[in-house]
């Protein structure tokens, strides 16, 4: 067996071990461990009156874990992002009412460096009458937990409580705010737990590092060639047919192992935008024409067919009949392109 068929072998033992994490919100904006963002949704989620429909669970479950002796809460609390204090500085976010002001120090990675002395003296003398709960809501538990007086909570044992109120909310709630609140707290045990790779995999990739090294190299040679290959049939087409202007480009997928020279054309007729990508892979050369823009109005496997294009529909494309081996010279390529090009544009 050829050395890199044993390490496909082996390795297709072992890929489903490894299966790509699903993204939340916060990774597709880029913003999974910024604490102003987690802030601000922690923030509407602790507010009553946002239309999660939530009303103040998030408040009594983080209440249930600082202050367990609190056993009831009205539903109407004020709640402030960024409260400046008299010194200059910020406190993250604060909830209160008549009974309660709740103070939270939100921390994800960076050092415990804040002024909470401070802010919670600047709470005591602004809320005199109100029973205080000074909190350091944080990712990883801090190595002393009395800071201040504060109480510190962990988001993973923030967030298991809060499962356990969110059960009889599930009906009632906002599904698309229930989205962006599963959303944080799967961000938030994912930035807990760090960035994994899997064990076996990475036995693997010990195992075989020379091998694997030399088999990257041989794929990008692989995906050089193929770059190559449509570059010089796009170089080779004209720049107009029939009085039609060629856009030509190339395009592939990083993840895929094929490689495509593009063309596009208006009909001038039917101003109406139309593609041929000549695809070329392992197998050798194929052909789709296809539509951009999906005008409603106009059929191109139809047009193909009346052109007297030969080929299969599939998903709304035309593939032709024509096929051309990997090593075909790239004037074969460029002649059948530019003939599919003159019956299109005649």
């Amino acid at each position: 067996m050829h050395e890199y068929e044993q390490l496909l072998t082996e390795f297709s033992k072992i890929k489903d071990l490894n299966k790509q994490e699903k993204e939340t919100y916060f990774d597709i904006c880029g913003y999974p461990h910024y604490e102003n963002v987690v802030s601000n949704v922690l923030a509407f989620f602790f507010d009553p009156a946002k239309p999660h429909e939530l009303r103040n669970i998030c408040i009594e479950a983080l209440l249930n874990i600082s202050n367990p002796e609190i056993e009831s809460i009205d539903e109407v609390w004020e709640v402030d992002r960024e409260v400046r204090t008299d010194k200059g500085t910020f406190i993250d976010i604060l909830l209160k009412n008549e009974e309660y002001v709740i103070l939270i120090e939100n921390k994800m990675y960076a050092d415990l460096y804040n002024d909470l002395e401070g802010y919670l003296s600047y709470v005591k003398k602004q809320f005199q009458e109100q029973q205080i709960v000074p909190i350091v809501l944080c990712l990883h538990t801090p190595a002393f937990n009395n800071i201040s007086g504060f109480h510190v909570i962990t988001y993973e044992e923030y967030f298991a409580k809060l499962r356990f109120y969110l059960a009889n909310k599930i009906e009632t709630a906002d599904f698309r705010y229930m989205q962006i609140l599963t959303d944080l707290i799967v961000n938030m045990k994912k930035l807990k737990e760090g960035t994994k790779m899997d064990d076996k995999f990475i036995e693997f990739v010990s195992k075989h590092d020379e091998e694997l090294i030399e088999l990257v190299k041989k794929i990008k040679s692989y995906r050089d060639t193929l770059r190559k290959k449509v570059k010089e049939v796009n170089r080779l087409l004209p720049d107009e047919v029939n009085g039609v202007k060629l856009k030509k480009w190339e395009c592939r997928d990083l993840n895929q192992l094929f490689d495509i020279a593009v063309i596009d054309i208006v009909l001038p007729e039917k101003d109406v935008k139309v593609a041929i990508d000549s695809v070329l892979d392992h197998k050798g050369w194929r052909f789709e024409i296809f539509t951009r823009g999906n005008p409603s109005d106009f059929d191109v496997i139809e047009y193909c067919i009346l052109k007297g294009i030969p080929g299969e529909a599939k998903s709304g494309r035309l593939h032709p009949t024509e096929k051309f081996e990997f090593n075909s010279k790239p004037e074969q390529i460029k002649e059948y392109v530019e003939s599919l090009l003159e019956l299109l544009t005649k």
